[in-house]
Parts: structure tokens; C-alpha cells; sequence
């Protein structure tokens, strides 16, 4: 894949980082509706420790910043959310 994918993919990963962190008390009180209300807390666990860690992460293509993203998340949001965050990353 091209520069330009890497750049994009990697802008895409952040993006959705950033909206996580923005967004965990919304998240979480949606869960609260239904749920026990964690759910955003878990996401911005998950994606906290992804933004802590993204200058240390090394990836040579699109590929390897998606398995690197779906590992961390897979280890960092608690439940069943992060395996499948975990997945959709995996398999993206």
C-alpha cells in the first residue's frame, strides 16, 4: 500500500481515538440506560493506553498499525467489548 494509505489509516485510528476520549461520559451514559454504564470508561481505557503508547508504536504499513491497534485494545477495554474492538481492527 502507498504512503497515502499509511497517512490515512493512521489519521482514521486517531480520529477515532480522540472521539472515544471526547466522548466516554456520553458513552457512558448511554450505557447506564440499559447497561451498568461502563462502557465508556472501558473505550477510553482502551483507547487512552492506544494515544499513551502511539509514539512508541512501530508499523510499516497500514496492516501492521491496524494489528497494533487491535492488540492494545483487545488487552486494555474490559468485557466483552474488547475483543471485539479488538476484531474489527483485526480484520479491517
Amino acid at each position: 500500500m502507498s504512503d497515502a494509505a499509511l497517512r490515512d489509516a493512521t489519521q482514521l485510528v486517531r480520529t477515532i481515538a480522540d472521539t472515544v476520549l471526547e466522548n466516554e461520559k456520553y458513552f457512558s451514559d448511554l450505557d447506564a440506560v440499559v447497561g451498568d454504564g461502563d462502557f465508556g470508561y472501558s473505550l477510553a481505557r482502551g483507547f487512552g493506553k492506544l494515544i499513551e503508547d502511539w509514539d512508541a508504536m512501530e508499523y510499516d504499513d497500514v496492516s501492521g498499525l491496524l494489528k497494533k491497534t487491535a492488540m492494545v485494545l483487545s488487552s486494555r477495554i474490559g468485557g466483552t467489548s474488547g475483543p471485539i474492538w479488538g476484531t474489527a481492527f483485526l480484520r479491517a
